[in-house]
């Protein structure tokens, strides 16, 4: 099994419009479909990011406010996976709830040195 990170890219605006219950319902998504994640033996890690960042360009090390500037997504949250390659990881992903709101999953393989 090999570990794969899941980015999910959220619209932050489309998020601020839900109700409360709409939002507890995707908290409740999202803590049950880690439950499927541990039981088939898949879950390693995961949790949500705050909207507060900061990005440090790379020459100038210039910081602005982040972790977004322009974007109507952003990284809201990740989790930590495991699979046997990309194609299993890929079709785990397509269940996760962040999707469920105009978000996406950007699946990436943890590279181990």
């Amino acid at each position: 099994m090999k570990d794969f990170i899941l980015l999910l890219r959220e619209d932050f605006d489309a998020l601020d419009a839900l109700s409360i219950d709409e939002m507890q319902e995707l908290v409740e998504s999202h803590m049950n479909w880690v439950k499927e994640l541990v039981a088939s033996g898949n879950f390693k890690a995961g949790d949500g990011l705050d909207k507060e960042g900061a990005v440090i360009a790379s020459k100038s090390r210039l910081v602005t406010d982040g972790p977004y500037m322009e974007a109507r997504e952003a990284i809201g949250g990740y989790y930590i996976i495991q699979a046997e390659n990309l194609e299993q990881a890929v079709e785990i992903s397509k269940g996760c709830p962040a999707l469920e709101h105009n978000g996406s999953v950007e699946v990436r393989p943890i590279m181990v040195y």
